[in-house]
């Protein structure tokens, strides 16, 4: 009986070193094509050894550019309200506003804010005011915006 379960311990400890050698050489040559397909393809591609799942990453001298959305974006707020925003900028800046001008963020809450307009409009500061659509907005509000330096990006 003792002779059997050493046999049995051996023959697994062989059969795990087995397994462990073919897994490695599979992630040798999985490495193998990542850097045959990076040199013809230019492509960086990040392969997990054990799964043999793959993420691809673009090249670093190739550019990410995607322009923004160029139509209006309906946001729900958590109160319900529904705000209608634009996306402007670029790769380096990039921003949301109202369908009338004014500049928002959304802030830590999911509510979609104004921005508050500091040192001559070189610095903004998010307020804590819920945007609204202009046609929702009452007459309190937008003296609210005016009185607390928010203003309008693009004047009609």
């Amino acid at each position: 009986m003792r002779k059997v379960l050493i046999y049995t311990l051996v023959c697994g400890m062989m059969l795990g070193l087995a397994t462990a050698c073919k897994t490695k050489k599979k992630a040798a040559e999985v490495q193998d094509a990542q850097k045959e397909r990076t040199e013809q393809t230019g492509d960086i591609e990040a392969v997990d050894a054990e799964t043999g799942a793959s993420e691809t990453a673009p090249h670093p001298s190739r550019p990410q550019r995607v322009p923004a959305y160029r139509g209006v974006i309906a946001r729900v707020q958590p109160d319900g309200d529904t705000l209608h925003v634009f996306l402007r900028g670029d790769e380096w800046s990039h921003f949301s506003m109202t369908t009338d001008g004014y500049e928002v963020r959304e802030d830590s809450n999911g509510r979609i804010c104004y921005m508050q307009s500091l040192n001559g409009g070189a610095d903004k500061k998010e307020t804590t005011r819920q945007a609204h659509d202009a046609r929702k907005r009452t007459e309190k509000e937008q003296k609210w915006l005016e009185k607390n330096g928010v203003k309008r990006i693009v004047v009609e």
